[in-house]
């Protein structure tokens, strides 16, 4: 019996080190891009950290500090969409013509652009986070702090992920850029602020479980709000009890709903203070799933082009 004889020229791990020490020194290179994503990630924190300043605990607070979370959530996620939606489009020839050659396979092409990427994807969401979350005034304790990073590390990476979906299937640049967003906005709607979980129709239920705006969101809104309290009332002269309903104010008659602590909060919005290391699991499916669907699709076109 003869051995098949291999078509590239090194082994696999002289592969990946060459490939991946390459992709390293091209991202070295780009500074400027490196250092527009890092001025973009200050930017934003200092925004939010800017407009919700110093947030007061109190029932239009708790409107102010969902509403800053889904803005962190969201932000991230667009610019790290924006951030690899041009990356196969744009290296594919070169890709294809050495991979032709038998310089290096698909994997591990693809294994090393994702990994020498990976460092700017954990230093930009650091970024966002270490400058708003203090300027904002959330949760003081540093482990609640680290918690919220490693959630935004991960809806990053998310991000990241599918935007390599969008950059495998796009044959031009033009098509990734007009592919992106609009691939992105189901999954941003249902991500539990524009619309309650609990409410989302019945035929639209399987967007919800693949968005990691709901994951991400329901993750900090939990680890901001358990075991918080108490929550001021203003005015009101009661505090409610659950199911959460209308209060009656001093002057009799019908007053704002008041939402006594932390807990309250988070069945308020529609989360179940249970699932945060359930959102855990699932972003780091997500992240892997992502990662898996586009390794296909690159995979696809590069046995098209041979």
């Amino acid at each position: 019996m003869f051995k098949k004889r291999s078509p590239y020229k090194a082994s696999w791990c002289r592969q990946l080190g060459a490939v991946l020490w390459r992709s390293w020194i091209t991202n070295q290179r780009d500074v400027i891009i490196f250092r527009i994503r890092l001025f973009q990630a200050i930017i934003t924190g200092l925004i939010a950290g800017l407009i919700y300043l110093q947030i007061p605990y109190d029932q239009d607070g708790i409107q102010n500090i969902s509403g800053v979370y889904f803005f962190l959530v969201t932000s991230t996620s667009f610019s790290s969409l924006q951030g690899v939606i041009f990356v196969f489009p744009i290296e594919l020839p070169v890709f294809l013509r050495e991979h032709k050659n038998g310089m290096y396979r698909t994997d591990v092409y693809y294994l090393a652009k994702t990994l020498a990427e990976i460092p700017i994807f954990l230093i930009s969401p650091l970024l966002l986070v270490a400058i708003s979350y203090w300027m904002i005034g959330l949760r003081e304790e540093f482990v609640r702090f680290l918690v919220c990073y490693g959630f935004m590390s991960l809806v990053t990476n998310v991000a990241v992920s599918f935007g390599y979906i969008v950059s495998t299937i796009a044959p031009t640049i033009t098509a990734a850029t007009s592919l992106g967003p609009p691939l992105m906005l189901p999954l941003l709607i249902f991500g539990g602020f524009f619309l309650k979980n609990t409410t989302v129709p019945v035929y639209f239920v399987w967007l919800k479980y693949i968005s990691w705006f709901m994951y991400g969101f329901e993750a900090l809104i939990i680890n901001q709000w358990k075991g918080y309290g108490p929550i001021d009332c203003g005015s009101t002269n009661a505090t409610a009890t659950p199911p959460l309903t209308a209060m009656k104010g001093s002057s009799g008659g019908e007053g704002a709903l008041c939402i006594p602590n932390g807990d309250k909060v988070i069945e308020f919005l529609g989360f179940n203070a249970d699932n945060i290391w359930l959102d855990l699991y699932c972003l780091i499916a997500l992240m892997v799933g992502f990662r898996i669907i586009s390794f296909l699709f690159l995979l696809r076109r590069a046995y098209k082009e041979q």
